[in-house]
């Protein structure tokens, strides 16, 4: 190895240390986006619910006013049914933001293996720890989301493979112009 890997190699527990306060503050960043993306989503989803709640219950009572206490029931009930469903998007939503935090979370301890690897044994032994995002990690997030994770890791992949692959030919090269 380089005589500098061999001093990152020699200095990696100060650096583990550096990378994992510089982790906790993204991630502490990163949960409080996902809290303020939550309470203005959430604050939409209730209005919304509150509006049509409310627009119904008109309905229901001027279905009441006209005698008619079967139509009353059934608009009442579809009232319920948006609540439900609001609820139910809510709940959606949290589990999507806390499936987008371990997904962070996972990434950034992948991340910090593979730079131990790269730093110790060498950048093409880096590769074997990459974060892969599988079908089941993706299930709670949208399709944005899930997009945006899947685009994330293969654009950290990408350029993991393209540093392994050119790393040997640098080093050969300027192996050659040193000798």
């Amino acid at each position: 190895p380089q005589p500098r890997l061999l001093r990152l190699a020699t200095a990696w527990p100060e650096l583990n240390l550096d990378l994992e306060s510089v982790v906790t503050n993204k991630i502490n960043d990163f949960k409080v986006k996902l809290a303020a993306e939550a309470t203005e989503v959430e604050a939409v989803v209730d209005l919304k619910t509150d509006e049509l709640q409310h627009k119904l219950e008109q309905r229901a009572r001027v279905a009441e006013s006209k005698l008619d206490p079967a139509s009353a029931q059934r608009i009442r009930s579809m009232a319920w049914g948006v609540v439900n469903k609001a609820e139910a998007a809510k709940e959606l939503r949290m589990r999507g933001r806390n499936k987008r935090l371990v997904l962070r979370q996972q990434r950034a301890a992948c991340k910090k293996e593979s730079l131990r690897i790269a730093v110790c044994h060498g950048i093409s032994g880096a590769v074997s720890a990459l974060f892969v995002v599988s079908e089941e990690m993706l299930t709670d997030l949208s399709t944005s989301e899930a997009l945006a994770e899947t685009h994330e890791m293969t654009t950290t992949m990408f350029s993991m493979l393209q540093a392994a692959t050119l790393r040997p030919a640098v080093a050969a090269a300027v192996a050659a112009v040193s000798e």
